[in-house]
């Protein structure tokens, strides 16, 4: 940091140092973790994407061709979501109900994404094309940091807009 700003030393900034660096740490424990476990977090997916494929009329054979599975190692978010809910200091009833509503988010928005593919290759769909794109491109990477911050906004270190300590002189 610069020294004529005065933000360098302050509490705040230690903190925010801190937390990124168990951030990382538990992102990548979760991260070797997901590989053994999240094929069942796959097949549940799966599970309620299939259903919806075949609720709006798409065949046993098109849904054969599509080969959702290897889209496994396609939803890291989860692992964002888990690493920051694990590394943030906040109430244990606060962090449940961002891990609860999260990972309703999250699944829906894989389950949106996983069904937004057969209009997007079998009818060359612009909007099913838009929302895969949007739907987990962006959205899938941005929704566990913008979750988190929903249940983590309080704490000091993380107030956006927060007057900076300028130093005078």
């Amino acid at each position: 940091m610069d020294k004529q700003s005065g933000q360098e030393g302050t509490p705040e900034n230690k903190q925010l140092i801190i937390f990124i660096g168990k951030f990382l740490v538990a992102a990548t424990v979760i991260f070797v973790i997901w590989i053994f476990v999240g094929k069942y977090y796959q097949a549940a997916l799966l599970a309620v994407a299939d259903f919806f494929t075949r609720l709006i009329g798409y065949s046993p054979m098109q849904r054969a061709i599509m080969h959702p599975e290897n889209a496994y190692l396609g939803n890291f978010s989860l692992v964002s979501l888990l690493a920051l809910a694990a590394v943030t200091p906040i109430p244990l009833v606060r962090r449940g109900k961002m891990l609860l509503i999260g990972l309703a988010i999250l699944f829906a928005v894989h389950v949106i994404d996983v069904v937004a593919y057969f209009p997007a290759y079998f009818h060359h769909s612009e909007f099913a094309v838009m929302i895969v794109t949007y739907a987990i491109g962006i959205c899938g990477l941005l929704a566990p940091f913008a979750i988190w911050y929903v249940f983590a906004r309080e704490l000091p270190w993380l107030k956006l807009g927060a007057q900076l300590k300028v130093k005078r002189h």
